[in-house]
């Protein structure tokens, strides 16, 4: 059987109101850290050299695929600009309209 809290304990069998204090100042919103593709992937530790180069590659080669970033490297697709112009009315390169 279920105990009672305090807010239950009135005389009468009405639900319990719970009062919430509003901020008196505006709530600023924590912005989101920008985080990377790779962070979920183990790091390499090994230096890429000429009898290394199969086991290298069978690390990489995955993480490169998960993420669908294969075509960079093999020249398949074309790099993002470096800059986005994001001022008002002005293009996006890339972003069709």
């Amino acid at each position: 059987m279920e105990t009672p809290t305090s807010a239950e304990k009135s005389s009468t069998n009405e639900p319990a109101v719970t009062m919430i204090a509003l901020p008196s100042e505006p709530v600023i919103p924590v912005p989101i850290p920008i985080s990377s593709p790779f962070q979920s992937l183990a790091p390499l530790t090994i230096k890429l050299d000429r009898t290394n180069y199969p086991y290298w590659k069978s690390q990489v080669l995955p993480a490169l695929r998960a993420y669908d970033l294969e075509g960079y490297i093999l020249g398949t697709k074309l790099c993002p600009p470096q800059f986005v112009d994001n001022t008002i009315g002005g293009s996006v390169p890339g972003e069709s309209r």
